[in-house]
């Protein structure tokens, strides 16, 4: 019985952050903590736990290397926001194509990528790049769906790299049932992501732009003293990363470098410009699935699937299923911490790739992204400006989004995420 009413609570909280847009994080901890009291909180002890048993629970699901990853990393990419680093940096990547605009939605879906895969976030790097892609596009007169479209895909892309927040999630929550993806979730996404990318810039027509001069305005400054000290920070990162430095302190030690080497910078600025509100869903969220896998109720979701599952049809279901909720979730701190843990049993039971099955969930996950309900699709929308019709451009995003979510089950169905 227990495990049904968590699997209820689950379901009760999404729909309430849904509805009164609160951080599902917050109703994560609370609903935790209530479910916790009655959750075995180790082996050998009794269906109803003692509250220090529930607190255990609670304290198991908090996973503190994701959090303490995410929140460095985020830290860190903040100075070079602050100081406009990644601004001239992209400003300098468009300069690249010298007119020829047709390369445009590809150089920014470039460059979000690798801004994002280096450990950005996908967040910050749209709300960093859209602007400038906006700008461009109103500049040139061209049409800015597909240039938003190709930020906000490149955005998830780069996302799910292993030192990217989104791909940390999915690695952690992977490796915490006993799955070792390694860069398999951002190789599959990178080349299933390209595909789609040539698919929308064809169906567009990317490659009808006229040619022009690109203006100025958008031309890139030289980088200051202050963002060469960055930039070189960023490479070193990338470097203690790729080696296999742990990707948390390796943030915080280029952090302490560059407040050693510039000692007016606005500290408190940057740390306020952690996401905040992304580390409460995560580790509320967290918390909560920890507890209703417990319970049993990833059980009975997972008995669920299978009714239904067989082959083939288990990962086109699953991403189904993954956009779906993505509509009304986040991809990173609900829909994939939610899915994952159901991959070990459906693998047994169907026999699937448990790597195809990982992948299914967090492309699915974020091919909806785009929809104007979400980050990319809401912000395609308000950049966009006068520049679009928005009511045109909301119907197209919506459909768009349903049409990528279709072609994610096309590319599970044929075996290209794994």
């Amino acid at each position: 019985m227990i495990a049904g009413i968590s699997l209820i609570v689950l379901i009760m909280v999404i729909l309430l952050a849904w509805k009164f847009k609160w951080n599902p994080g917050l109703l994560g901890f609370g609903a935790a903590f209530l479910l916790g009291l009655f959750v075995a909180g180790g082996e050998g002890e009794s269906a109803v736990s003692s509250i220090s048993g529930g607190c255990k629970v609670l304290f198991n699901g908090f996973n503190s290397k994701l959090w303490l990853r995410i929140m460095m990393v985020s830290i860190f990419f903040a100075v070079g926001q602050l100081d406009g680093t990644l601004e001239v940096m992209a400003k300098k990547a468009v300069g690249l194509i010298h007119g020829k605009n047709k390369f445009l939605p590809w150089i920014f879906y470039l460059m979000t990528l690798i801004l994002s895969a280096i450990g950005s976030g996908s967040i910050g790097v749209l709300i960093l790049l859209m602007p400038i892609a906006a700008q461009i596009v109103k500049e040139e007169k061209l049409d800015f769906m597909l240039t938003g479209l190709a930020v906000a895909i490149g955005a998830a892309v780069g996302g799910v790299s292993p030192m990217a927040a989104t791909g940390i999630v999915g690695m952690s929550t992977a490796s915490a049932v006993g799955i070792e993806v390694g860069t398999g979730i951002f190789t599959h996404y990178l080349v299933c992501g390209t595909i789609t990318m040539v698919i929308l810039y064809v169906l567009l027509c990317g490659w009808k732009y006229p040619n022009a001069v690109i203006s100025k305005e958008v031309k890139a400054p030289q980088f200051t003293r202050k963002q060469l000290s960055t930039l070189t920070g960023i490479i070193i990162f990338a470097v203690m990363a790729i080696i296999g430095y742990e990707i948390a302190f390796a943030a915080g030690i280029c952090v302490v470098g560059l407040c050693i080497l510039h000692p007016e910078m606005d500290q408190k600025k940057i740390i306020s410009m952690a996401p905040w509100p992304t580390l409460v869903l995560i580790g509320g969220m967290g918390v909560l699935i920890s507890v209703v896998q417990t319970a049993g109720g990833i059980t009975l979701i997972t008995d669920f699937f299978s009714r239904f599952m067989a082959g083939k049809t288990v990962g086109v279901i699953l991403t189904l299923i993954a956009g779906i909720m993505s509509f009304v979730s986040s991809a990173s701190g609900v829909v994939m911490p939610s899915l994952i843990p159901t991959v070990p049993s459906l693998v047994a039971s169907t026999g699937a790739s448990a790597l195809g099955l990982i992948n299914a969930i967090t492309f699915g996950a974020h091919q909806t992204g785009i929809s104007p309900f979400s980050t990319g699709g809401s912000l395609i929308l308000a950049m966009g400006g006068e520049n679009i019709d928005q009511q045109k451009t909301f119907n197209k995003l919506i459909v768009t989004a349903f049409g990528m979510l279709l072609l994610a089950c096309v590319y599970s169905f044929v075996g290209l995420l794994g």
